[in-house]
């Protein structure tokens, strides 16, 4: 069994899915609360978008050894991809009980609780990340997003330029400088970033981060010119690593509008939650919806969201195994 599975790694390794997936399932067969063969199965659906299966195959591996921490990791982060944020916060505060030195544990946590806006719990996690290790480039970025978001500026400052010292080719952190909207990037930080781009050995991300942030700086700086070069430069860079067909877009939106049409609306009138509390923000892409998400939430009993997946969710709940195939 062992052999299989070192076996079987070495495959997933190397991108070899099937041939991995095979043996896992071979072990399974001989043995189905084999707890790794199950953990890792699931790692290959969720690799592969099969959300759903690679939940039910945690989940297995979970109920089989309840203290199997990295399985109750990957089972969070498959809730988390479902936005299923109370049940992912469970799994990740369990994993930290189970194990309170894994870096990885807090970290989640830390990722979950703060889109969550329980952002002085997340602060505190975190903290406990960067007190195992003082230099993890995520935490001090993410504690550094957390910070800007509760108004403390300075600290979010500090935590940005430790991330700096940490991880020097990281073009996110100077964007998030930049995007501070009242901070200065200085002279020197102006010639590390340039020497970055040209230097190459850089992510794409990163490449067009920096890019971002020198154009920023330099638009600050009231050099337009200069500013505009690099905005355009990044941009160029950003549409060559986005999948993004217009034609299919706008074929997409026209079917929304067929559909969605006033007698549509009139027949379907008064089945929403009547409920006062909630605000929907509902529109087509580009019409200024998160605009208005971002008015209202300035309000200071409005709480704004993050754009929430639960419509999609069940878009594709309704198209799942239909016998008629009709989709939604």
């Amino acid at each position: 069994v062992r052999k299989k599975l070192a076996l079987a790694a070495e495959h997933q390794r190397e991108g070899r899915h099937e041939e991995a997936a095979a043996l896992y399932r071979e072990v399974l067969r001989n043995n189905p609360k084999n707890v790794d063969a199950l953990r890792m199965l699931g790692i290959l659906a969720f690799g592969e978008g099969n959300i759903d299966e690679a939940e039910r195959l945690l989940r297995r591996a979970v109920s089989a050894a309840p203290d199997f921490v990295s399985a109750i990791i990957d089972l969070g982060l498959a809730l988390k991809e479902q936005s299923r944020i109370e049940e992912a916060i469970e799994c990740f505060r369990q994993a930290t009980k189970l194990e309170p030195k894994n870096v990885k544990a807090h970290y989640q946590l830390a990722q979950i609780l703060s889109p969550a806006a329980l952002s002085d719990e997340a602060i505190d996690s975190y903290e406990k990340v960067l007190e195992l290790r003082p230099k993890h480039g995520g935490a001090l970025l993410g504690l550094g997003h957390v910070l800007k978001t509760m108004g403390r500026q300075e600290e979010a400052v500090e935590s940005y330029r430790k991330c700096i010292a940490a991880k020097p080719d990281r073009g996110e952190v100077y964007w998030s400088l930049a995007n501070l909207k009242t901070y200065r990037l200085s002279d020197e930080d102006i010639a590390e970033m340039e020497s970055r781009v040209t230097g190459g050995e850089l992510t794409d991300d990163s490449h067009v981060n920096f890019l971002f942030a020198l154009a920023k700086a330099y638009e600050d700086r009231g050099d337009y010119d200069r500013g505009w070069g690099y905005y355009a430069e990044g941009n160029a860079k950003r549409r060559m690593l986005e999948h993004y067909d217009p034609v299919r877009f706008e074929m997409r939106n026209d079917a929304i509008i067929n559909v969605f049409d006033q007698e549509f609306l009139e027949e379907n009138t008064n089945l929403g939650n009547p409920d006062p509390s909630p605000i929907f923000i509902i529109g087509l892409p580009r019409s200024g919806s998160t605009l208005l998400e971002q008015i209202l939430a300035s309000h200071s009993m409005v709480e704004g969201t993050a754009e929430l997946a639960y419509i999609r969710r069940v878009e594709h709940s309704l198209s799942k195994n239909r016998v008629d195939g009709v989709n939604y």
